[in-house]
């Protein structure tokens, strides 16, 4: 079989965490039973040599037209594997959910046809919106466009699986949909430089070659209950019992502030000898820190499936871990000692029979060797359970069979400055398209009529109908692209494409799939939809007094419709340019109109969305620490200049210029 697994982390390249030792595993283990393996990784932008993997692996960047990075990337991978997908055929593509990688590529199956024969599979990690509940993160609206992303890949990928019976509930619960259960193959620490010594120390941690030490392997995070941890062994500590506590992994930040520096608070003057950052780590160096362990100890709030604790199982450690998650099924049969880590005394007991009991430690030993035999899965058992369920599940695109392509109604409006040349342009950019059935309708907004009263309905005899406005351009592809997927799934009434944002930076704007949550944010005044017929006369508000210059009358519509429960779709292309935001006087008349929506879920993510703007306004620039606002006044400075000026400054802060919000995911 042809097997294509894409994973932004891959040791060796871009380490990450347990994602990237997974990939790197599944890897192997498909190809030694024969299979061709590929996998498609982030590119970490410095020489890497990839001939030390026995399968073939690419590195990709993410797209730079897009303003998020999240989106920029997923487009690049789908770019990518069509053009793998031309020159050999794949019978499963593997993404993991962290960060919904396969959005796009999952959109072009279900509404473009694309991999029609090929199974696109989805395996759960834990997404980052699950991280963000569990770190009691506020997401911003990056982030949360990125739990966009991830919910419409767990959704509608063929096959969503997952290693753990905990997030296979949460993942049925989440999506209503069957989430089947396979376990990971066993991962395999490489073995670590003869001339390292063991436990490396700094000068402020106690040096007692004799001392037990207690191991920890995961990100400084809330969610791994690091915390939880001191708190149990400073009750040890109190009751004179001396051991040493290594905690090996990188910081991560908890309610904006380090995490590190939180734990480190945490522990009082006396014991500040016994408890040693190691901070990152590579794998290589693991084992030798494994060896000298007294324990290893897992005590996070959630946890899903952790490799770390795979690994330490299979060398023999003793192992104390949160019964919260994956570990339970893990260390089931006695393998390990299981614990609630929020009871301190019952976990500071844990800890303290396994540094005073040496036959129960060395019980534990044996049981998690036996344990880890039974754990262990072959890459055709995980094949065998997953190709006959997506045969059953796998969504393949409606076929179509037509004699003619349908009519569509371009309505056209007026562009507050835009002029006759603009009209013309957008006329022109239809007809270079190709398309064979479309009739123009112009837009006539009255100063004393309606919104429904604007387009002349009674003129359109298209069985879709598109919003544009003058000055406006499609692109050839893609009226035929949006036909067609409106043919294939009769239950959506609408979808749109990615736009580019007629600005100073030219990036592509991705507008979020109509929802009630995401409908009110101001990105979403950039949808120009294809419209079905029906649709448009069914939802069309009646009697909405409109200003001739607002420019809100077709999110208005998308605002009905999403209220009524139909969503329209994005479609995976890039369709229309010049496209502007509506101007903010109209925005805020539309949100007092929608004063019953801004108190629900919308209005929600819209003051997520103000907090950011707030937030990104008086945010200095990382690199120069020049204020954003500088950067704003330039942009502003440019309109004013002769063209010979202003377009080469254009391009230079097209080339260069990313504010800090929009780094980021």
């Amino acid at each position: 079989m042809n097997i294509l697994l894409a994973s932004r982390e891959l040791p060796g390249i871009n380490d990450g965490g347990g994602i990237g030792v997974y990939t790197l595993t599944w890897a192997k283990s498909l190809q030694k039973e024969g299979h061709y393996v590929r996998v498609v990784t982030s590119d970490p932008k410095h020489p890497v040599n990839l001939q030390n993997y026995p399968f073939a692996v690419e590195m990709i960047e993410e797209d730079r037209r897009f303003s998020h990075v999240a989106q920029g990337y997923s487009y690049a991978l789908y770019q990518r594997l069509l053009a793998l997908s031309r020159e050999r055929h794949w019978d499963i593509i593997e993404f993991p959910d962290y960060l919904g990688e396969g959005y796009f590529t999952i959109k072009a199956k279900r509404l473009c046809g694309e991999f029609a024969d090929t199974v696109l599979r989805v395996h759960g990690h834990m997404s980052l919106e699950l991280c963000d509940v569990l770190n009691q993160e506020i997401p911003d609206s990056n982030r949360r466009t990125i739990h966009h992303m991830e919910r419409y890949a767990l959704r509608f990928c063929d096959v969503l699986t997952v290693p753990s019976q905990d997030l296979q509930s949460r993942y049925r619960h989440a999506t209503g949909r069957e989430v089947l259960l396979t376990r990971h193959p066993l991962p395999k620490l490489p073995l670590p430089p003869e001339s390292e010594s063991a436990l490396q120390s700094t000068s402020q941690t106690r040096q007692n070659p004799d001392e037990p030490v207690i191991l920890y392997v995961g990100r400084l995070e809330y969610r791994k209950g690091v915390d939880l941890l001191l708190k149990a062994a400073k009750v040890l500590w109190e009751q004179d019992l001396t051991f040493g506590l290594w905690l090996i992994g990188q910081d991560t930040r908890y309610q904006g502030r380090s995490f590190q520096k939180q734990l480190e608070a945490l522990i009082p003057a006396p014991y500040h000898g016994y408890v040693h950052f190691a901070g990152d780590m590579s794998r290589e160096q693991l084992s030798r820190y494994y060896a000298k362990a007294a324990a290893v100890v897992f005590p996070s709030r959630f946890e899903n499936w952790p490799n770390v604790c795979l690994e330490a199982m299979s060398l023999g450690c003793p192992v104390i871990a949160s019964k919260s998650g994956g570990m339970r099924e893990m260390l089931s049969g006695g393998a390990g000692i299981l614990v609630n880590p929020e009871h301190t005394p019952s976990f500071a007991m844990a800890l303290q029979s396994v540094l005073e009991d040496s036959l129960l430690s060395a019980q534990l030993k044996d049981a998690s060797l036996q344990a880890i035999t039974h754990l262990d899965v072959r890459a055709s058992d995980i094949l065998a359970a997953v190709l006959p369920h997506a045969s059953t599940s796998s969504r393949e695109p409606k076929a179509l069979e037509r004699t003619r392509w349908p009519k569509i109604s371009v309505i056209i409006s007026p562009r507050n400055g835009e002029g006759s040349n603009g009209w013309e342009q957008t006329v022109d950019s239809i007809k270079q398209s190709g398309y064979p059935a479309y009739e123009i309708v112009a837009a006539h907004p009255n100063p004393l009529g309606s919104l429904d009263e604007w387009w002349p309905l009674e003129q359109i005899q298209g069985d879709f109908v598109l919003f544009l406005e003058a000055g406006e351009w499609i692109t050839e592809s893609f009226l035929y692209e949006a036909v067609t997927a409106l043919e294939r799934h009769p239950d959506i009434e609408a979808v749109y494409p990615m736009v580019q944002e007629d600005s100073i930076l030219y990036r592509w704007q991705v507008p979020d799939d109509g929802t009630k949550a995401r409908i009110l944010l101001p990105g979403q005044s950039l949808i120009r939809p294809l419209v079905n017929r029906h649709a448009l006369f069914r939802f069309l508000p009646e009697g909405e007094g409109m200003h001739p210059r607002d420019d809100t009358g077709v999110w208005r519509l998308l605002i009905q419709m999403v209220e009524d429960g139909v969503h329209p779709e994005l479609l995976p292309v890039f369709g229309i340019g010049r496209v502007k935001t509506s101007e903010s006087a109209w925005r805020r008349r539309l949100w007092h109109h929608q004063e019953n929506k801004i108190l629900g879920e919308g209005g929600f993510e819209l003051a997520l969305w103000y907090a950011d703007e707030k937030t990104a306004a008086h945010f200095e620039h990382a690199a120069g620490n020049e204020p954003v606002q500088i950067i704003q006044w330039a942009r502003r400075l440019s309109r004013r200049l002769p063209s010979p000026i202003a377009i080469p400054m254009k391009r230079l802060w097209k080339k260069w210029i990313r504010l800090p919000y929009e780094e980021d995911g």
